[in-house]
């Protein structure tokens, strides 16, 4: 087995690129939901929508809402204006929204008291700065709908790049937990202690070699490049041999600083982790595809679309037969 066999397969233990890519694919329709003027503020909050978006997966209603009208929304967020109405508006406002939509309250006003959060009840509200709203909305926003978050942001600019830098330090500080626990002393058990030190060492170069893995991949997918692990393999090999210089510059620091060589290990996992995911957000914003990658992502959405308008078609055809049984 060659060594790009082995990364993959210790890749795939861990993730799949294939639960990733159907979230990109997946259709999808937030509704932003107050005044107009509202809710175009809050698509500016998000920047600008990519070229390559295939649909927009954003509309903006106004109250009332008519009740058919919900059947394919996948999220809500509900703009208040600058206060909070009255709880029996409020309430009588979320009775209207189906529980099986996951819903955002905001209010741009920092200073409004807020209504406390009762579940089943009353919504929970959050308060944004009016000075600076946007920076807490496209913080929020991915935290309201985690399975929605991704394709979101591939699509809108700002939110984009929040996203990004937000799961660029999240990695990092998971890789920074990692490399710690690597330190702990092996549990005075006999034989235990060869076996403690492996997994200390090669086990957690390799988790945090996928993650970064893994992160690098989420930056492309964030910058409509394809997903497939052997295209991006050219960028992949510096963050493969990047790591294992990380990893001997920490035990050099660990033998030389007793006590403290576990923080030096941490910082250096967190730091490398976000080198690694910076230069690859700024990469995947500037750099281009190549011709062949280009050709393959087009075959990949063209076989798509033709397996859906297959399915589409045995669907009317399939209603079609019903309706001729049913004039029989």
């Amino acid at each position: 087995m060659n060594t790009l066999d082995l990364l993959y397969r210790i890749y795939r233990a861990r993730y799949s690129l294939d639960v990733l890519q159907r979230r990109l694919d997946t259709p999808v329709q937030v509704v932003f939901l107050g005044e107009h003027a509202d809710t175009e503020r809050m698509l500016q909050w998000l920047g600008e929508l990519h070229p390559q978006a295939s649909e927009i997966p954003i509309t903006q209603k106004e109250w009332p809402v008519e009740e058919d009208s919900w059947e394919k929304v996948s999220a809500c967020v509900i703009h208040l204006g600058s206060s909070i109405p009255s709880l029996e508006l409020l309430r009588e406002r979320a009775d209207e929204i189906p529980d099986s939509i996951p819903c955002l309250w905001i209010v741009e006003n920092i200073e409004t008291k807020l209504p406390e959060f009762t579940a089943g009840t009353l919504p929970q509200v959050q308060a944004l700065d009016p000075l600076n709203p946007g920076h807490k909305f496209r913080a929020i926003l991915p935290r309201a709908f985690p399975s929605l978050a991704t394709r979101l942001a591939r699509d809108y600019s700002s939110l984009r790049y929040s996203y990004a830098r937000q799961m660029i330090r999240r990695t990092a500080t998971r890789n920074a937990r990692m490399a710690l626990a690597s330190t702990l002393a092996a549990p005075p058990i006999p034989g235990l202690s060869t076996i403690w030190k492996f997994f200390a060492t090669t086990g957690e170069t390799i988790a945090i070699t996928a993650t970064q893995i893994h992160l690098c991949l989420l930056m492309a997918a964030l910058h409509f490049r394809s997903l497939d692990f052997f295209d991006r393999m050219g960028e992949l090999w510096p963050v493969i041999g990047g790591s294992f210089g990380w990893r001997r510059v920490a035990r050099l620091l660990v033998s030389l600083v007793p006590g403290l060589g576990w923080l030096s290990k941490g910082t250096l996992a967190y730091s490398g982790t976000f080198l690694i995911g910076e230069t690859s957000r700024l990469y995947y914003e500037y750099g281009q595809p190549n011709q062949e990658e280009l050709l393959r992502e087009i075959k990949r959405r063209s076989q798509d679309e033709m397996v859906k308008r297959l399915r589409d078609v045995d669907s009317d055809l399939a209603e079609s037969d019903a309706e001729d049984e049913t004039d029989s």
